[in-house]
């Protein structure tokens, strides 16, 4: 099961590697992924994010003050959340309070970074893993076992000096910014869909073409042409003359002609 994490700032990059290490070590059939690269303003970002966001089965928002509004962010939990709905993007919750979110993302799980309610949040992903989850037992002490490592983590980087707050934006500059963040993800499948075209194209039926690591198997296309398929025009419907078949016209020009009574 792939648990994606999102982060965003120079704390929330900290505070992600510990996770990424942590959480496996935790729930062994949990695989995590993280980018170590921020995404800033008009940077063109990785495939591979996108992959992971369509692969993922859960996802953890790692919020702190200064990332709390930040359109990478809102854009990854959005996105996390029409793939895997709002039960299973959790939000942890480092320097702030509950009533600091607001919406969108104060519609997910909200949980301060304490032992108590990381527990929740693992007893709620270990409860989507099916035949592989583990034991209420099991879990508790494995979380025994490895919280401590995870607060030593995560301690400095919570006692080291804060960055400045961010000035408010506006809420147009950072639609702006997540629509083109969209646009980016959206150019990224079209050029896969066009890859597969091509290299379909190429392969025979029955080979097998590779797309973002998966593979496909070619299949013969229907072998009907277009126009012999009957179309029923509706009411006030004017074919367009110019792309009807030239053997069309040849074959009225062949009829005979009436005889003249």
């Amino acid at each position: 099961m792939l648990v994606y994490i999102a982060w965003s700032g120079e704390r929330g990059r900290l505070l992600a590697e510990a996770y990424n290490n942590w959480l496996p070590s935790v729930l062994q059939a949990v695989q995590t992924f993280f980018s170590p690269a921020d995404v800033e303003k008009g940077t063109r970002w990785n495939p591979e994010i996108a992959r992971a966001l369509e692969e993922a089965k859960a996802g953890i928002v790692l919020l702190t003050p200064e990332n709390l509004n930040a359109p990478w962010v809102l854009f990854e939990a959005g996105a996390l959340s029409a793939k895997v709905g709002k039960a299973r993007v959790y939000t942890i919750l480092f320097g702030l309070e509950p009533k600091d979110v607001s919406y969108p993302l104060a519609q997910f799980q909200l949980a301060k970074f304490s032992r108590s309610e990381t527990k929740g949040v693992l007893a709620s992903i270990n409860g989507a893993l099916g035949d592989r989850a583990v034991k209420e037992s099991v879990l508790d002490a494995a979380l025994e076992k490895w919280w401590p490592d995870l607060e030593a983590k995560v301690k400095p980087v919570l006692e080291s000096p804060p960055p400045e707050l961010p000035q408010a934006r506006d809420s147009e500059d950072i639609l702006e910014e997540i629509l083109s963040h969209v646009r980016q993800l959206a150019g990224e499948s079209l050029l896969q869909r066009r890859s597969l075209f091509f290299d379909t194209l190429t392969s025979r039926p029955g080979e097998v073409v590779t797309l973002a690591g998966r593979k496909y198997e070619v299949v013969p296309l229907e072998t009907e042409p277009l126009w012999g398929s009957e179309v029923t025009p509706q009411a006030g419907w004017e074919p367009d003359r110019r792309d009807a078949p030239a053997k069309a016209a040849d074959a009225d020009n062949e009829k005979p002609a009436a005889s003249a009574s």
